[in-house]
């Protein structure tokens, strides 16, 4: 079994499914995990599971946990801010009910077609999601705007200052942004916090350094000038960066 099998394994296991209300849900959740676990490979049934309305965010936030699993050993048990990420995801799948979801869609390829529970899968080729190409966003793209980037900062603060189950969510989007943002046509100190933020973000949850003071210390460090520059005009912006980029560069020896 590899590694990331092992660790989704003990993941879903460890996720509360009897809090979800509906039995269906509860039945649709356990037949979905023994799919998985059952596959020769789950990385290629996340895949297919990403192709089935509405799963794609469910399977997207396993695909990203299993990326992580498998490039840091280090990374043995499940912590609750991924199992709280997953069930959210899971609980957003199946807002609308399952029957719903696989009659009412014009790309679904067979409607009356279910596999141990789990709906329909769209008709088409399963995108190519290599590990070095998992989506780490949940929601819709901004495009790199500064001012929503600001905004999500700041969400990103508030949640790692009181310990919220939404760390997680607010990362992953910041991440995808961050690779936006530093592949895109931005000011250079823009592109600059994409790469060092997102290098960041990854190492402290490869690490599972969220709890720890010197993480929120960081965070709350950087936030200011991420929001003074997010929020100026942008013809005044230059150099409003320099201090939360001076603080990020070395943030891996705090951690040595």
């Amino acid at each position: 079994m590899s590694r990331s099998k092992d660790y989704i394994g003990r993941l879903l296991d460890g996720i509360p499914k009897w809090d979800l209300p509906l039995v269906e849900h509860r039945e649709a959740f356990s037949s979905i995990q023994d799919k998985l676990l059952s596959a020769e490979d789950i990385t290629s049934e996340l895949k297919n599971l990403y192709t089935v309305r509405e799963y794609s965010d469910f399977a997207l936030s396993l695909l990203w946990i299993a990326d992580k699993v498998e490039r840091n050993p280090a990374l043995v048990d499940a912590t609750e801010d991924e199992q709280s990420l997953v069930l959210n995801m899971f609980r957003r799948a199946v807002d609308v009910s399952l029957r719903d979801l696989v009659s009412d869609s014009p790309f679904v390829a067979d409607t009356d077609s279910k596999e141990d529970g789990i709906p329909a899968q769209v008709a088409g080729e399963p995108p190519s999601l290599t590990q070095t190409e998992i989506p780490l966003t949940l929601d819709a793209s901004f495009g790199g705007d500064p001012t929503e980037f600001g905004k999500l900062f700041d969400k990103l603060t508030e949640a790692v200052q009181t310990g919220s189950d939404t760390r997680l969510n607010h990362i992953a989007r910041i991440i995808q942004e961050c690779k936006i943002v530093a592949a895109g046509d931005f000011p250079s100190e823009y592109k600059q916090l994409g790469e060092i933020l997102s290098e960041f973000l990854e190492y402290v949850t490869s690490n599972q350094f969220l709890d720890d003071i010197r993480v929120m210390n960081l965070v709350q460090n950087v936030q200011d000038p991420i929001s003074q520059w997010s929020n100026a005009d942008p013809s005044n912006r230059e150099g409003i960066l320099t201090q939360a980029l001076q603080v990020l560069q070395d943030y891996k020896q705090m951690f040595e």
